[in-house]
């Protein structure tokens, strides 16, 4: 599974989301097409193979090369010091310093504490940045910053044991020696689920999006202020840092938005995170610090820039360097509001097309807005807002099965996509919904997951994909019997108790984890 995992991020961080990744499984290598390209790339399969090494060897080097340092000035001068090698522990992180987990080349993270001064946070990300350097790794290693309360899933799994606050400790107290106390089991109330959907998919909306905006992109290390005209052109080849403010009762608040384009140079994503830092600092450690990886957009990223969000693949917005010369561009535009609307590059092919969608092909002479059958008409009109902001030029609409010659020979020939009759069908929009089951706590419960993706399904869970017409069941390779039987119990209750109304009769499909992947 982490093969794969590994696989899937190589392809979407470094080949644009546009590789193939094919798994060979060992021993049936020769029924396998992939056989003869493995061969040209690796060589012939050698007569002796060396012994396998476990997993936890493996596990147990990288553990052994992770080390914490203390960050701190309250002696009066700014100490940096090693204190902890793994097994690292909670405890020792203090809310008025600042730490640096060196994880041995795979990451150097920093670690903000709540009460730390400007200067041992500014000292911490530089130190951070000197290691790679120092210690000879790699200048593709990342340096990850995170404010304490707002640490990320990697960080916590480095220690032997994280609690979030207000988390219960174990079982909790009990007044009886020798005996365990058990964990009644309640019913899972899925009428939780069908309370606020809206409110599960705004994540966490602070507000409409009508605060202040500022926006620089890194240029040559350093911050390079955005005009307004361009806000909300991001390209996939920058990093930029996107100042948020607004106000909540009558204080300012503030978000600092660090977004990186997924063919952005190594030491431009450096930058990124080392200038977040001094922007932070401006503003006392105030703001609220979110990464953004091109193409996870959140949902109140999309509610800043009203409708105009447009992501290019590749290239730049540096002012004197022109982006590769292509033939024609094609954006898919999703939304039907300025809330949630955003406008994606995506490779110029037929293939790239979908008839739920609404697209704009660009070329030298024209601008096409090819209507899918199945697009909405509050859809129609924010790709016609989303084109007016990007071309000028003469706009034609196209509706889908009605396209003039041209309009394919700009895609490079006619060609297959995906047009199933049910996205043709105009209708109210129901997006896929994800949850994961789990009764981890001691209590089953179902907790939904938002901007989901392949690698959100937990193997250790089962997973409930609602995409209307079904509703699929994804068993994790160690989920639970109790976890599977109550999630099939949940599902049905999920379709009888559904504010919709929806068919008590919509197919439920079961779908165990495969051993070879993660679907």
């Amino acid at each position: 599974l982490k093969a794969v995992l590994l696989a899937q991020d190589i392809r979407d961080r470094e080949r644009g989301g546009r590789a193939e990744i094919s798994v060979v499984e060992g021993g049936h290598e020769q029924e396998t097409p992939e056989l003869k390209l493995m061969m040209v790339a690796l060589g012939p399969k050698p007569n002796n193979l060396k012994k396998a090494v476990p997993d936890d060897t493996h596990d147990q080097v990288q553990a052994s090369g992770v080390k914490l340092y203390h960050v701190s000035d309250d002696s009066g001068n700014m100490v940096i010091k090693e204190v902890a090698m793994q097994p690292l522990t909670q405890d020792l992180l203090l809310s008025s310093d600042c730490f640096i987990v060196d994880h041995s080349g795979s990451s150097v993270m920093v670690w903000k504490g709540k009460k730390s001064s400007k200067e041992e946070r500014q000292k911490a990300m530089n130190t951070a940045v000197s290691f790679i350097k120092a210690k000879n790794y790699p200048s593709s290693t990342p340096v990850e910053v995170m404010s304490e309360g707002g640490e990320s899933a990697m960080f916590k799994q480095l220690f032997k044991s994280w609690k979030e606050k207000g988390q219960i400790k174990g079982l909790g107290t009990t007044h009886t020696v020798g005996k365990i106390a058990k964990v009644d089991q309640e019913k899972f109330d899925v009428m939780e689920l069908h309370a606020h959907p809206e409110l599960a998919a705004r994540q966490h909306m602070v507000d409409d999006g009508s605060g202040e905006v500022k926006v620089w992109r890194i240029e040559k290390l350093e911050l390079a202020e955005v005009k307004p005209s361009m806000h909300g052109q991001f390209y996939g080849g920058d990093c930029y840092l996107i100042l948020y403010t607004y106000q909540v009762s009558n204080r300012q608040q503030y978000i600092l938005y660090m977004w990186q384009g997924r063919h952005a140079t190594k030491d431009e994503i450096t930058a990124c995170a080392y200038q977040a830092v001094n922007v932070d600092n401006m503003y006392n450690g105030a703001p609220v610090q979110v990464r953004v990886v091109m193409g996870k957009e959140p949902r109140h990223f999309l509610a800043i820039f009203k409708g105009k969000l447009i992501i290019f693949e590749g290239g730049t917005g540096r002012p004197g360097v022109e982006s590769p010369k292509t033939s024609a561009s094609l954006f898919q535009v999703r939304g039907t509001t300025g809330m949630n609307t955003k406008a994606t590059e995506v490779p110029a092919r037929a293939s790239s097309l979908n008839s739920n969608d609404v697209f704009m092909l660009k070329t030298n002479q024209k601008c096409y807005l090819w209507y899918g059958k199945g697009c909405s008409g509050d859809e129609r009109m924010m790709a016609t807002e989303v084109c007016d902001t990007l071309f000028r030029q003469f706009k034609e609409v196209v509706m889908e099965g009605q396209e003039p010659a041209d309009f394919w020979i700009a895609l490079g020939g006619k060609g297959p996509y995906a047009s199933d009759s049910r996205l043709e069908r105009e209708e109210p929009l129901h997006s896929p919904r994800l949850f994961e089951c789990s009764n981890q706590t001691g209590k089953f419960r179902m907790t939904e997951i938002c901007d989901f993706e392949q690698s959100d399904l937990d193997e250790d869970d089962v997973m409930l994909l609602d995409t209307w017409e079904e509703i699929f069941l994804w068993i994790g390779i160690s989920a639970n019997e109790y976890e599977i039987k109550e999630s099939l119990n949940s599902a049905q209750e999920y379709l009888k108790t559904h504010p919709a109304g929806r068919d008590p009769d919509t197919p439920i499909i079961t779908t165990p984890q495969r051993l070879g992947g993660g679907g």
